[in-house]
């Protein structure tokens, strides 16, 4: 008799993969289980009693932020441990989680350049988006930054417009969304016309 006889380990895997293919570690968790055994010297024989559990479930899990990536959930619940019906043995499980590749956002600038912005992750939760207004969406003197929808993006600063603009909230964290830009055409007050500048604003009297 070894101490496997008497000891063993069931375990819960949960994998993770994304969709375009890529595979992150797996956690694997373990809880144990013993039975005792009793030795009938004169006999020859042993005799096992039941399997225990050290606990009755795999305990819940925070699903890990995998960067640039989206997951179908945030927390893997707690699972009780099953026992096969026959042998009373607990059955070790195994269950998956699914990540889709975050979208980004696509700035096309007025002389047709893409440059592409990736959405941001949260630091708390894998299966939503970070912080979209920490992302700047950059400015172009002379032109206006148009989203997805044709509502023109907000500066972050008006005085100073070359920190850039405030990145709208995508519909579909995992879609793309375009920014394209106009051709500021915007007209001087009867008064003044203002010129902000990366540093200064000043005011040309008319």
């Amino acid at each position: 008799m070894s101490y496997d006889d008497l000891n063993r380990t069931v375990t819960r895997t949960i994998h993770y993969v994304a969709d375009d293919g890529k595979v992150f570690p797996d956690t694997v968790q373990t809880v144990a289980y013993s039975r005792n055994a009793i030795v009938d010297l004169v006999k020859g024989t042993v005799t096992y009693g039941s399997w225990v559990l050290a606990k009755s479930e795999f305990d819940s899990l925070v699903v890990p932020i995998q960067a640039g990536y989206l997951a179908d959930r945030s927390l893997i619940t707690n699972q009780n441990i099953e026992k096969d019906v026959h042998t009373l043995v607990p059955i070790s499980v195994t269950t998956s989680v699914r990540y889709k590749k975050l979208g980004s956002w696509i700035v096309q600038t007025p002389n047709s350049e893409m440059n592409r912005i990736s959405y941001p992750n949260s630091y708390l939760d894998a299966s939503v988006i970070g912080n979209h207004s920490t992302v700047t969406i950059p400015y172009i003197a002379g032109y206006r930054a148009i989203g997805k929808d044709g509502n023109y993006l907000t500066l972050k600063n008006t005085d100073r417009p070359a920190e850039g603009y405030l990145a709208p909230r995508p519909d579909d964290a995992t879609q793309d969304s375009i920014i394209r830009y106009d051709k500021d055409n915007q007209k001087c007050s009867d008064s003044f016309c203002e010129i902000n500048l990366i540093k200064r604003s000043y005011q040309l009297f008319l």
